[in-house]
């Protein structure tokens, strides 16, 4: 397991408590929007249908990230990024609508975050594959500049000047 950088561990975390809220409390959107109907949780109603579908997104956001922890591959921790990133806009999007509070302004400058933590992953991919085929190259190179390898290409050079050198003097005595 990696260490996670905090984008990460703040998808993870809200995402599962999200879930593990919405799985206790199975009517806290009911009864939300009962009380007032006009809150955000009338637009995650008429967004995802019912409160179980957050749950299960929220539950399957909260895995995904926690599984990315298990892993190097740029990909897949690229992937997880982008799917934390639609994550919390959806959940942005819900509070501007609804009202526009300090929530949104956390849940703004997380956005934020994870879209700095995404470009940084990406520079950092790119590093690696710029390195490897740095040293792909200097492998080619070495190979190239080995003794073996150059007594068999001066070899084969040699062998083919002298063919050259004989064609040449064939076709000049030929030509006389």
């Amino acid at each position: 397991m990696r260490r996670p950088s905090l984008s990460e561990l703040a998808v993870t975390i809200f995402a599962g408590y999200m879930a593990l809220t919405l799985a206790v409390a199975p009517t806290m959107f009911e009864d939300a929007i009962a009380n007032n109907p006009e809150s955000m949780y009338a637009n995650y109603m008429l967004l995802l249908g019912t409160q179980s579908n957050l749950a299960w997104i929220s539950l399957t956001v909260a895995l995904a990230s926690f599984a990315a922890l298990f892993t190097e591959h740029y990909t897949v921790r690229m992937l997880t990024s982008v799917l934390g990133l639609v994550y919390f806009t959806f959940i942005s999007a819900s509070y501007l609508f609804s009202y526009p509070n300090i929530g949104l302004g956390i849940v703004i400058l997380v956005i934020s975050w994870l879209f700095i933590e995404l470009w940084k992953l990406i520079d950092e991919s790119e590093e690696v594959k710029k390195r490897q085929i740095i040293v792909d190259n200097q492998k080619d190179k070495a190979d190239d500049e080995s003794p073996i390898k150059q007594n068999l290409t001066e070899d084969v050079f040699d062998k083919d000047s002298e063919e050259e050198t004989n064609n040449a003097r064939k076709q000049k005595d030929g030509d006389s």
